[in-house]
């Protein structure tokens, strides 16, 4: 079972460390009655755009968590031009058609209190709020205070000035917003420090109420007093051409662009540092033009030509800045939070259908024969790959809940027991309960219902029994080394039931229960107890004796008994699922998730005991992928640990689909699990999904990934970490609340095969 919630790596507040050289500079400047906005962007990376942000258009906050109450939605009362370099809709600044100015600088971080009744805004978001509802300064202040902040990237803090000179400091204290009003304070300037002590700096300066001369240096505060002091020497000069000569002043090495807003005219000059001239923006004329929003121009271009903007450019420009990020901090790129900030920008944007992928898409995919997946014919999986050449076939599923999923995993198993001679199916599913449907399916013991009765309805459904009771069929009137086995490779919660093992034992080897009964009678006493409260001691203590019980018995079978190689790994197996459960949930609590690892771990370990060395393997997508980063933080899918293990040997298969229906629970009023429900995707797949690839394929098909051709357009656009559709056993209600950590992969690295339906049914229940 994959639970989304249980293992995703929740994206949290994470703000780039940057150099002490970094920062900005702004400021106001009034030239008769006309009022200028200036400011420097100091900064290590130059990419950007400037957007045509339109009215009247529906937009949303990013959420980063999975699951929240902060979820809100506005729509935009005025047209703005904005500076942008985390893509659309999350703004560094710009102007709106009212005249009022919002820019952003760095700040010092502060300590969050979050207090989740509260909606936030994230540091960009923020901007574009404001200049999508606000008019004036005092219109700022009255919407803000129904908010709290919560940056995704970096703590900023902002210039804020309307059409009638009024100018606004905004800073967040870790609780509420401080407005200081620049007007009374008479310093319309803004660095990064923390203004008001930017403003008992400047008091030490002559001309501000101290003795110290002023003196162009680097640094914070000293360009805050530069900047003021310039200011304070402004005579009626022209007023853009001083602000740039201003803002030429303070600028640092990393300056990237200098921009002047000519706020009554609703105009902007900018400079931009590779550019031999100043570009003009007359904002004044779009007013009049029809829709624009996705309407904008590259910064880099020098030009104030505007151009329709992609999504595609959008999502590119985010991956150019998130992977220049990466290389300034030495920190991982944060995927979850690149596509959820495009999806967010890209709501509006117009598509640019990749034809020459599509195209040789089309040459390189099979259609499926028109039937079923369960009657799919041998001559298909015959032409589709070599699956003589693997030791471990991998079968994932994109969901649990999908009828063609289970189907075609049922087929291939068949397929690959009747020709390739494969005996084991090792199933997403605890080694301990499996034991008693590996005994139904080798000797028919028990009735297949009963046994799933208590069980997940992952298993406990009509497609999975049809599996089941075709393996008991399968193996009538078959010796006992040709038939096949279900075996459980998964052990999470093992530890909290040792008494399993112990009654094992005792009933299958009572004499070497005897031999063990110190141990065993020490396993017993163990309480249950909390991993959360477990503290190092007891936890070490309890890894001792299920160690102990391991080596004894390991001595035991190897030296004195000679038992049949199925009943050892069932002893063996066992130990280590409570040796390996009591690891994991120990990790856990400490953010560490060994469960992948542990998977692929009992996977060789089944190799290891058994004879056979052919296993067919039953789990997500999220699993059987050759995923490198699968939690975060460089933990690995099992996959990627079979693949580094069996290397060739080790085949994946995926399957996806882009719209239909499918099982899985939701969560009612409360945040508990609803009973499973059929769950229907019926809209476009997200553009920066591979499923708005395949979605326009419009027909069912599969692909052998690792038979495109490395020079092809189509290579290029899968061998990219991209987001693919996948869910658990729970669903969030929007398919990309499920672009988590695991679903964004390389397609070119993670599967060898893809199977995919546009459209899906769900599995069936039986009463």
């Amino acid at each position: 079972m994959l639970r989304l919630i249980s293992i995703l790596v929740i994206i949290t507040t994470s703000f780039i460390t940057i150099k002490s050289t970094q920062g900005c500079t702004a400021f106001y400047l009034k030239n008769n009655s006309n009022h200028y906005v200036s400011k420097n962007f100091d900064w290590s990376i130059e990419d950007g755009y400037i957007f045509l942000n339109e009215r009247n258009v529906n937009k949303s906050i990013l959420v980063t968590e999975p699951i929240s109450v902060n979820e809100f939605k506005w729509t935009s009362k005025y047209r703005s031009l904005t500076f942008n370099q985390f893509g659309k809709e999350f703004p560094l600044g710009g102007i709106n058609e009212r005249g009022l100015v919002v820019e952003e600088l760095n700040a010092v971080p502060v300590k969050l209190k979050m207090n989740d009744s509260i909606r936030y805004l994230n540091e960009f978001q923020l901007t574009q709020f404001l200049l999508d509802n606000c008019s004036s300064v005092e219109e700022v202040v009255d919407e803000l205070a129904f908010f709290q902040y919560k940056p995704v990237i970096q703590y900023l803090h902002y210039l804020i000035v309307d059409v009638m000179g009024n100018v606004l400091i905004i800073e967040y204290n870790g609780k509420n917003f401080d407005f200081h009003f620049a007007n009374e304070t008479g310093i319309p300037v803004l660095s990064n420090n923390n203004y008001e002590e930017s403003l008992r700096y400047l008091s030490r300066f002559k001309g501000f109420g101290g003795n110290l001369n002023v003196i162009n240096r680097q640094g914070s505060n000293e360009r805050f007093v530069s900047a003021a002091n310039g200011l304070k020497q402004y005579n009626n000069e022209n007023p853009v051409q001083y602000s740039f000569e201003l803002l030429n002043h303070v600028k640092q090495a990393d300056t990237k662009w200098s921009i002047v807003y000519d706020v009554n005219n609703l105009s902007i000059h900018f400079k931009f540092h590779k550019c031999k001239k100043v570009t003009v923006y007359n904002f004044k004329p779009m007013l009049s033009l029809n829709n624009l929003n996705s309407s904008g121009c590259n910064l880099k271009k020098c030009t104030n030509k505007f151009s329709t903007i992609t999504k595609n450019m959008n999502t590119t420009l985010l991956n150019n800045v998130f992977s220049a990020l990466s290389n300034e901090t030495g920190k991982e790129i944060d995927f979850n939070l690149l596509y959820k900030m495009a999806m967010v920008g890209n709501q509006y944007l117009e598509d640019s259908s990749n034809f020459i992928v599509i195209d040789e898409l089309n040459e390189l995919v099979k259609n499926f024969p028109d039937t079923t997946p369960l009657n799919f014919t041998e001559e298909f999986f015959h032409n589709l790959i070599s699956w003589q050449n693997y030791d471990v076939i991998a079968l994932g599923e994109g969901t649990h809940g999908t009828k063609e999923f289970c189907e075609l995993k049922q087929r291939i198993f068949k397929y690959l027991v009747e020709n390739h001679d494969f005996k084991i199916l090792g199933y997403e599913y605890n080694f301990r309960k499996s034991i008693a449907i590996n005994d139904y399916v080798i000797n028919g013991t028990g009735n297949i219902d009963s046994i799933f009765q208590n069980e997940s309805w992952i298993q406990n459904n009509s497609e999975v029994k049809q599996l089941i009771r075709w393996m008991n069929e399968y193996n009538k009137n078959r010796s006992l080394e040709n038939k096949i086995r279900f075996i459980g490779i998964d052990n999470q919660l093992d530890a909290q039931t040792p008494i399993y093992l112990i009654n094992y034992i005792k009933r299958f080897f009572p004499e070497l229960a005897l031999k063990s009964s110190l141990l065993l009678n020490q396993i017993e006493k163990l309480e249950r107890i909390s991993y959360h409260e477990m503290n190092n001691e007891e936890y070490l203590n309890r890894k001792n004796v299920f160690n102990q019980l391991l080596k004894q018995y390991e001595f035991y079978f190897n030296e004195s008994y000679n038992i049949e190689p199925y009943q050892k790994l069932n002893v063996i197996q066992l130990i280590k699922s409570i040796i390996n459960s009591h690891e994991f949930l120990y990790r856990l609590e400490k953010g560490e998730n060994l469960r992948d690892k542990q998977l692929a771990e009992n996977v060789i370990n089944i190799f290891s005991n058994l004879p056979e060395k052919k296993l067919v393997l039953w789990a997500h997508n999220a699993h059987v992928a050759k995923n490198p980063d699968y939690y975060g933080h460089q933990q690995p899918a099992m996959g990627w640990y079979l693949n580094k293990e069996l290397k060739n040997k080790y085949l994946s298969i995926a399957t996806s689909f882009s719209k239909g229906q499918f099982k899985a629970v939701m969560l009612d009023k409360e945040g508990n699990d609803t009973q499973p429900l059929t769950c229907v995707i019926n809209t476009e797949p997200p553009s920066v999904s591979t499923n708005s690839i395949f979605v326009k394929m419009n027909r069912d098909f599969a692909l052998n990934v690792s038979s495109i051709d490395t020079s092809t357009q189509l290579y290029k656009y899968f061998d990219k970490i991209r987001p693919m559709i996948g869910i658990g056993d729970l669903y969030l209600g929007q398919p990309e609340k499920h672009f988590t950590n695991d679903r964004i992969i390389n397609l070119i690295k993670a599967y060898d095969l893809i199977f995919y339906w546009n459209s899906t049914q769900p599995i069936t229940f039986t009463p």
